[in-house]
């Protein structure tokens, strides 16, 4: 039997502003720092999470953010929990 499935998974996106460049990961801000992707993706789906450590973000292209995106921000980025 195949069962097939149009369901979107949300993610998680830690993103860090390094001297001017915006870096992110879908793991964690120290790999976001140390070896993250430069581009941020340009459209994000319902039910991610978008991380922002703490900073001056100055946006050089469009995002297309759903309603349903999550933004949180001001993370020292060494959080375990978002609460903390």
């Amino acid at each position: 039997m195949l069962v097939m499935s149009n369901t979107s998974w949300a993610a998680d996106y830690y993103i860090v502003n390094d001297n001017g460049t915006f870096k992110h990961s879908t793991t964690s801000f120290a790999h976001a720092k140390s070896s993250g992707t430069a581009e941020l993706p340009t459209t994000f789906a319902a039910g991610d999470n978008l991380y922002f450590a703490k900073g001056t973000y100055t946006l050089t292209q469009t995002l297309t953010i759903n309603q349903s995106v999550n933004l949180y921000g001001g993370f020292s980025g060494d959080e375990t929990t978002i609460n903390t």
